[in-house]
């Protein structure tokens, strides 16, 4: 609980990031010195064998979770969640400076750069063959993107430069005229159908790396971004006449484009997927100097924040509503919701406009988006107060403290652990990434300046577009120092002062 109007500070995420999460993605069964980083696990960290499958299935099913055993190939593994625990492991020694995160970071990169990718861009699982679509092929880089973002390797660049290519000319949506517009779900399909597929390519590895590719590439990327930009606001956002609408829906997305209104409420209709395309919206905006874009975005969020924000009271409404006994601890805390509730169902919701369903990720792209608004409010505001609350409500009720890392959800109730920590839809991508925007939020909105840390070739200067992530930032100091057991790698220490500002 915090009685603060200011987020935790970087030290906090930084000791969340050691004590609660890196633990679990340390073990044998998570490093496996050949092959790819395992998708299924246990909770407790151990491996998914012949001996413990059923022990994972009856679990699952048991934490509401029979769809991860329907779903997934438990007897396999998938490329983006080893592409996403390779992100995980460089956001670690991002934030920390500890060389063994960063080769284990190039561990999974070796691994994707030789067995992840074939003639028709990246694999979905690593033994078998299944149908592939874009966002798989978008996620299949997130690790890749960010060790190119630490490190510059002209290596990994050209394979980002391939995938990219192999993405837009296969799934590539274009006008009469030829331009790209947006991108298709599967291949060979000319109309926009899912949010995903034009969405993750900015989340999972456009925003960072447009900056700080090579020209022409920079130029060339933007403008991809901003045309993807207004694909979804063309198409997804919500407008009243859609199919489907209702008011409450205002600025959100459709997560999948359907004449059946049952269907279109259904698929990534929430709070997540919605707040995460404004917020590629704004930050797409302010990097491309579109002040219009980015004070869209900025908008939306905020709108979204407003209506997804939970107090604990009205967590605890929501137990009297079900005829259960409140937890009387949160009346100090706050979280957000999963969803709005619409009038269809209403008799599930009571006096709730919100289904307060608790989902890891959806609270971490919340956080993640009220932190940016905060930080673009010139440091302060309802949302810095808000993130003081939500921000540790995360840590304390998410995380699991004997098996560590976070569940993927909790009861809204009772706060007990639902679903698993380990499988096909969930790695250690966004209870990482959160850290990470939090440890730069935290400093941002105190003045107070961070240092990240990169690991760039002996033989090349600084390079003068070094970011904190998708934030702006002013370079103040850099101490250097070598790789242990790898002499061509610089380790830079680099203070950043944050910048906070208004978007206008």
């Amino acid at each position: 609980m915090s009685n603060s109007t200011l987020p935790p500070d970087a030290a906090y995420w930084i000791a969340h990031l050691e004590r609660d999460l890196l633990p679990y993605w340390l073990t044998p069964a998570a490093t496996p010195e050949s092959g790819p980083f395992p998708t299924y696990r246990m909770d407790d960290g151990r491996a998914m064998t012949n001996g413990t499958v059923a022990e994972y299935k009856a679990s699952a099913k048991q934490r509401g979770g029979q769809w991860i055993i329907d779903e997934g190939k438990l007897d396999d593994n998938y490329i983006r969640t080893h592409a996403r625990q390779t992100f995980a492991y460089g956001v670690a020694y991002h934030l920390t400076g500890n060389p063994r995160y960063l080769a284990l970071m190039q561990q999974g990169v070796r691994w994707s750069m030789a067995h992840a990718f074939d003639d028709r861009g990246a694999k979905t699982i690593v033994a078998g063959d299944v149908e592939r679509n874009s966002q798989d092929q978008a996620y299949s880089v997130n690790g890749l993107a960010f060790y190119y973002y630490l490190t510059r390797d002209e290596v990994v660049l050209e394979r980002l430069k391939t995938q990219y290519a192999y993405i837009m000319q296969a799934y590539g949506i274009r006008n009469a005229s030829g331009e790209l517009e947006g991108v298709a779900f599967r291949p060979g399909e000319t109309r926009p159908t899912e949010l995903v597929a034009v969405l993750d390519q900015l989340n999972a590895y456009m925003m960072l790396l447009a900056p700080i590719l090579p020209e022409p590439m920079v130029a060339s990327w933007k403008q991809d971004m901003l045309a993807f930009c207004r694909f979804m606001l063309k198409h997804f956002q919500i407008q009243q006449g859609d199919p489907g609408w209702d008011p409450l829906l205002a600025n959100s997305f459709w997560g999948l484009l359907s004449d059946d209104v049952t269907v279109r409420r259904s698929r990534h209709l929430d709070f997540g997927h919605s707040v995460k395309a404004w917020w590629m919206i704004h930050l797409a905006g302010r990097l491309t100097g579109d002040s219009t874009l980015a004070a869209q975005g900025l908008e939306g969020m905020r709108a979204l924040l407003a209506k997804g924000y939970l107090p604990g009271p009205r967590l605890m409404d929501w137990a009297v509503a079900k005829n259960k006994t409140p937890l009387s601890g949160l009346v100090n805390e706050a979280t957000w919701a999963e969803k709005v509730c619409l009038p269809s169902k209403k008799k599930d919701c009571g006096n709730m406009t919100v289904v307060p369903g608790q989902h890891w990720w959806i609270h971490c792209e919340m956080d993640q988006a009220a932190a940016t608004s905060a930080m673009a409010n010139g440091g302060g505001g309802d949302l810095a107060a808000a993130l003081a609350l939500t921000g540790p409500f995360f840590v304390d009720h998410f995380v699991d403290r004997v098996g560590k890392e976070v569940w993927h959800a909790i009861d809204p109730i009772t706060l007990a652990p639902q679903l698993k920590k380990a499988h096909h839809w969930k790695n250690a991508y966004h209870s990482f990434e959160h850290a990470l925007v939090m440890a730069i939020a935290g400093q941002a909105l105190r003045r107070g300046p961070l240092t990240l840390h990169f690991a760039l070739q002996q033989d090349k200067q600084l390079p003068p577009n070094l970011r904190p992530y998708y934030f702006e930032g002013t370079v103040r100091n850099v101490h250097y120092a070598t790789m242990p057991g790898q002499d061509d790698l610089l380790l830079a220490a680099v203070e950043f002062e944050i910048g906070t500002g208004e978007t206008h």
